[in-house]
Parts: C-alpha cells; sequence; structure tokens
C-alpha cells in the first residue's frame, strides 16, 4: 500500500481579512483503489484549569502557610475573600497535598 501526503490550502482564494488554513489529504492506493482522505487541523487545546482550596477558617492561614512551608507544597496565588480564603496551588501533587 502506497501513501502519499498532500497539503492544500482549504479554498482556492481564501479572502484578505482571514489566514488561509490548510487541509492535510492523504492518498491510500493499494494497486486496485484509490481513496482520499482528508483531516482538518484540530482546535487548539483548553487552557488548563487551577487547582483551588477554600480556607473557610481565616484565623488558621498562618498554620497553613507553616504547613506549605515545611511540605515545600507551592501555591501561585492567595485571595482573602468574604468566604474564606481562596488558596490556588501550582501543581495537582501540591493540591493533594493541601486538602
Amino acid at each position: 500500500m502506497k501513501i502519499i501526503t498532500i497539503e492544500s490550502p482549504a479554498s482556492p482564494d481564501p479572502p484578505t481579512a482571514q489566514e488561509a488554513t490548510s487541509v492535510l489529504k492523504r492518498v491510500f492506493f493499494d494497486g486496485n483503489n484509490v481513496r482520499i482522505v482528508c483531516s482538518k487541523p484540530s482546535a487548539p487545546s483548553r487552557a488548563k484549569l487551577h487547582s483551588l482550596v477554600c480556607l473557610r477558617d481565616k484565623s488558621k492561614w498562618n498554620e497553613v502557610s507553616a504547613e506549605c512551608s515545611r511540605q515545600h507544597n507551592q501555591y501561585t496565588r492567595v485571595q482573602n475573600t468574604k468566604r474564606g480564603i481562596k488558596i490556588t496551588t501550582a501543581t495537582i501533587e501540591d493540591f493533594r497535598k493541601l486538602t
């Protein structure tokens, strides 16, 4: 089976305000049959959500921050809110250690 990959523009005359997107075409030939498979570019991946912990009792912040320092947990952001203290961790592992 012979496989040929061809990259061609999506339309012959793309508008000037838009970028031209390319479509990837693959031609499969096994001696008797010819098959053309087109694939469009995939969508960009979604942004990764950060792990968030809410500390309801604000008076325990000193204990929590000392424990984070002792265990080498990294948090990227801490925000004081009406309902408590929001702690955003850098990684999932840090989130698991904190909870």
